[in-house]
């Protein structure tokens, strides 16, 4: 009871010196970021963090399940039957096993090969999916020829059985890759490109008429951007982090790449965003992120995951790729709301990422890079994840330990959250009696950059 009631005076100390001003500065890689008086936050997190090492919640919620796929490489997939060599000749011979990585050599002018594990099951356009893929782009072997050959890629993702051929352009279909053009290609007005790309199953038409990829400024990686920061090429040798997410509700595919310090900007100059300014981030007005909305029913039918060696008739880029690890997951990391550390659960250790993310977004993005912010933290619904969300997180901790045996600490916990409502309460009504329109009406990006309450 002490531990709370100091717990208490600290959260109280912080709420009154919140001056509820409420500054948005939309930084050059567009971060939002939303900055209350250091101190005040400060005293929070350092409330909650009293709490997290003194609460023990047992009533979690259980909903992330297993991996349809993991590859580690702590054997050799051909050789262990896990994967198997799919093409023409010896395709085995394009890739070399090392204790814990498969090195694939990338060449486009040499014939298809597709090293492919099955995923025990089949997903469609009606299921959320989401594939991660560690490798590492090697650097000795590397070649991008520009202006040659504008479809010369390295790819990899999801594939079928019995309906992707060995044509990348005549009779692939029926896969969900991820798609990197180095080569600075007409095709992508003259940019290296990287994207999401789908094939429907057969019935309607060659790859090239039904490919659905984002063309354009979404997709091309280009050396300068609107406010000047140049979109960032997957970097030579360096562990990289590859995230493929298709969301069935929206229609959406979505890819990201992580690297050692964070997300990479690959998307500074995307289509237009949110807001309709068409000023980077592309639809979702996220710089880090790549992604492309579907059209309705649209047929996908994919049974297994493949590095795909395609043959596009030229040795235009060539390039040795070590992997390291490949998932493939039947669901979404951060579509439980409110589930800020990634780990499947709504617990009280979602609160200080909850936090963390509110406070500090390029720093929660880098601490858990393969959560969706967006849809983990959007815990009321709204379309948005901002501090109306810390009533709802506050009501959702409430209901997943309804029932639970809770020890009197973590009663402390949410206390830390009802706290963080009143913050944002205090914040919103202020903002509110200022001017209706701020918090009750659509704003443009202009006006939100410019938005300070005080």
């Amino acid at each position: 009871m002490m531990t709370i009631l100091v717990v208490f005076l600290e959260l109280s100390r912080g709420v009154k010196r919140l001056s509820c001003r409420r500054r948005i500065v939309l930084r050059q890689k567009r971060v939002v970021r939303i900055h209350t008086p250091r101190r005040s936050w400060a005293h929070l997190v350092l409330a909650a963090g009293v709490l997290f090492a003194s609460s023990a919640i047992d009533g979690r919620l259980p909903v992330s399940a297993a991996p349809l796929l993991f590859e580690d490489f702590a054997s050799d997939p051909i050789v262990a039957g896990h994967a198997a060599a799919i093409g023409t000749g010896t395709p085995a011979d394009r890739f070399a096993y090392t204790t814990g990585n498969l090195t694939a050599h990338y060449d486009s002018g040499q014939d298809t090969a597709l090293l492919s594990w099955p995923l025990g099951t089949t997903l469609s356009t009606a299921d959320d999916f989401r594939f991660e893929v560690d490798f590492v782009i090697q650097s000795d072997t590397f070649v991008a020829q520009a202006d040659t050959n504008p479809f010369a890629q390295m790819s990899f993702g999801l594939a079928n059985s019995s309906t992707t051929g060995l044509s990348r352009l005549v009779d692939a279909m029926d896969i969900v890759m991820i798609d990197y053009f180095p080569s600075e290609s007409t095709q992508f007005g003259g940019l290296p490109a990287i994207g999401p790309v789908m094939v429907r199953s057969p019935g309607a038409g060659s790859v090239t008429s039904v490919i659905e990829y984002p063309f354009g400024e979404e997709a091309g990686l280009d050396d300068e951007s609107m406010d000047g920061d140049p979109e960032e090429r997957p970097p030579l040798d360096t562990p990289l982090t590859a995230v493929f997410v298709h969301e069935a509700a929206s229609r959406t595919m979505r890819i990201w790449i992580d690297a050692p310090g964070g997300r990479l900007a690959i998307n500074q100059f995307g289509f237009t965003d949110v807001a309709g300014t068409g000023d980077g981030g592309g639809p979702d007005d996220d710089v880090t992120t790549i992604e492309h909305k579907l059209p309705p029913c649209y047929p996908l039918s994919v049974d297994r995951f493949a590095l795909a060696l395609w043959d596009l008739g030229g040795s235009t880029v060539v390039a040795d790729v070590e992997f390291s690890r490949l998932a493939v997951y039947d669901d979404l990391v951060g579509t439980v709301p409110g589930d800020m550390n990634g780990d499947g659960v709504l617990s009280p250790a979602d609160v200080g990422p909850f936090v963390l993310a509110l406070t500090n977004r390029p720093l929660y993005e880098s601490t858990y890079p393969l959560v969706d912010v967006a849809r983990a933290g959007d815990v009321d619904g709204s379309g948005t994840f901002d501090l109306g969300d810390v009533a709802a997180l506050n009501a959702s901790l409430l209901g997943s330990t309804a029932g639970a045996n809770v020890p009197e600490p973590a009663s402390g916990m949410l206390l830390v959250v009802g706290c963080l409502s009143l913050v944002a309460s205090c914040r919103l009504s202020v903002a509110s009696s200022r001017d209706a329109t701020r918090c009750g009406s659509p704003m443009s990006k202009v006006q939100r950059s410019k938005l300070t309450v005080g």
